[in-house]
């Protein structure tokens, strides 16, 4: 049985968590970033935290082009901090610096914690607020 790609949305106070695991597709990506868009629509969060750690694959450069411009699309601004490794994570940062040149305040980070951090200066508020 193939693993397939999964999801969590949790609320922080007024930051959004997103856990990603699972094989990855740039479909699926996405569709979620898609997800995200609605539900900071339908509830306004102060920050946006991606957790991809346990995401699997390799994406191509175009795809970390896409995924720069699909919260461009989806009209997110942030501040919005991703967290992965390699290969998901692009070392050079593409997607992150394809999303900046556009207007949104997103940053990629290895770690947590330090995400968490760069959230905080950026809203001047803890999700436990």
């Amino acid at each position: 049985m193939t693993a397939q790609p999964e999801a969590r949305f949790v609320r922080e106070g007024d930051w959004l968590v997103v856990r990603m695991s699972g094989p990855y597709s740039v479909e699926w990506f996405l569709s979620l970033v898609s997800q995200i868009g609605a539900a900071v629509r339908a509830a306004p969060v102060t920050a946006i935290l991606i957790d991809t750690l346990e995401v699997y694959g390799a994406p191509t450069d175009l795809d970390r082009y896409r995924f720069g411009m699909a919260p461009v699309n989806e009209q997110l601004t942030g501040p919005i901090a991703v967290v992965g490794k390699e290969p998901m994570l692009d070392p050079r940062r593409l997607g992150e610096a394809v999303a900046r040149n556009r207007g949104v305040n997103v940053r990629v980070f290895t770690d947590e914690a330090a995400a968490r951090v760069w959230l905080r200066e950026q809203t001047g508020v803890s999700p436990e607020n």
